[in-house]
């Protein structure tokens, strides 16, 4: 049987040969979060990505999950977000605490926080 992790983890650069049927768990490094929601990576990826992917804390603050911790973008989002890394920059877009539409705009020039209005169930 293979171990078992409180936090999410992803496999290590020595376990990136495809695991075969029936086999158990493979090689992981524990990565210390706490996700409370899905992982959202951006639908490209690219090398100069700034992050691996965002989550939500248990406050409900979006985090980009970095090589080495993760970073709070702040604010409060009711439900995962979607994420884009344009140019090595981090676009974000989902629902607020008062559930309106909000954007996050990281690029050189954005204005961070953006609220778009709306209403978000």
């Amino acid at each position: 049987m293979g171990r078992v992790h409180s936090a999410w983890s992803e496999p290590t650069a020595s376990a990136v040969v495809p695991l075969p049927v029936g086999a158990g768990a493979g090689t992981y490094a524990r990565r210390e979060v706490l996700a409370c929601s899905a992982l959202v990576q951006a639908p490209v990826r690219a090398a100069t990505d700034p992050a691996d992917s965002v989550f939500l804390d248990s406050r409900g603050t979006p985090r980009l999950l970095e090589s080495d911790g993760s970073r709070s973008l702040g604010g409060v989002m009711s439900s995962t977000p979607a994420l884009q890394f344009p140019s090595g920059d981090v676009l974000l877009v989902g629902a607020g605490g008062d559930h309106s539409l909000w954007l996050y705009d990281g690029r050189a020039g954005g204005r961070g926080w953006t609220p778009l209005g709306g209403y978000v169930r």
